[in-house]
């Protein structure tokens, strides 16, 4: 990439002429579009940076350059340790009030005949066993994050026809 400045000024005659005063060249810039971490899925474009000044000459100067890649990552997060917990002891109570409403049930079940109790509460039990490994099953959970990469550039830069003041 090249940046050309230049400075205009007006003749006598006030017509305007362009004079090129600086010449920056920034070879990095493509070198950072084609590496490897612009290249990923979920990777923003290069946004290009450039810090000029004002010298005590009047000249505009480039000072700083740098490229900044954003990158989107997606993690999988685990449930914490207090979670698990929190739904074992869930399903306990759970577990507690169904054995409880069971019970009753068996009392009023016993005056019907033990063949129609036995497949009453088969069915009962292969549906609590597909709940337990429903539950069993960890819930998965994303996490989005953006982390910044920023690349430096080096500037050269060539002065044409331009006299600077002394720093003194």
């Amino acid at each position: 990439m090249k940046i050309l400045v230049e400075g205009v000024r007006t003749n006598a005659d006030g017509e305007e002429e362009a004079e090129l005063f600086t010449t920056y060249t920034l070879n990095e810039i493509a070198e950072i579009a084609g590496n490897e971490m612009a290249m990923k899925d979920g990777s923003t474009k290069p946004k290009v940076s450039l810090s000029f000044e004002l010298n005590r000459s009047h000249i505009l100067r480039l000072t700083k350059v740098s490229a900044e890649i954003i990158e989107t990552k997606i993690e999988e997060v685990t449930p914490k340790k207090e979670e698990k917990k929190e739904e074992k002891k869930n399903e306990e109570k759970e577990e507690k009030k169904e054995e409880e409403t069971a019970k009753e049930g068996e009392d009023s079940e016993k005056k019907e005949e033990s063949t129609e109790e036995a497949k009453s509460e088969e069915p009962v039990k292969e549906g609590e066993d597909a709940e337990k490994k429903v539950e069993e099953d960890p819930k998965k959970e994303f996490k989005t994050s953006t982390v910044p990469h920023t690349y430096p550039c080096a500037i050269k830069e060539k002065m044409h026809s331009v006299n600077l003041l002394d720093e003194e």
